[in-house]
């Protein structure tokens, strides 16, 4: 756990950050650590339907990976770095 006021730095220090969502939540809410990987202007990486949400939001900013599907987003991982 790290203080509220260190949170910015330490989201600042990735490169990239990732969202993975399970299969069986990725239609139930947004994330409230997605507003902190966005304000870092970082590019995202999450895992989601396309027709949902989250995705319509990360797709503007990142990178969208179906659920559950670990060689795609190893793949995006390795192209982002």
């Amino acid at each position: 756990m790290q203080p509220v006021e260190k949170l910015n730095a330490l989201l600042n220090l990735a490169d990239i950050h990732m969202l993975p969502q399970h299969v069986d939540s990725a239609d139930l809410d947004m994330p409230s650590k997605l507003s902190g990987m966005l304000d870092s202007g970082r590019p995202v990486i999450a895992t989601a339907y396309e027709d949902n949400e989250l995705a319509q939001v990360v797709s503007q900013v990142g990178f969208i990976v179906e659920p559950e599907d670990p060689r795609a987003l190893a793949e995006t991982v390795r192209y982002l770095a």
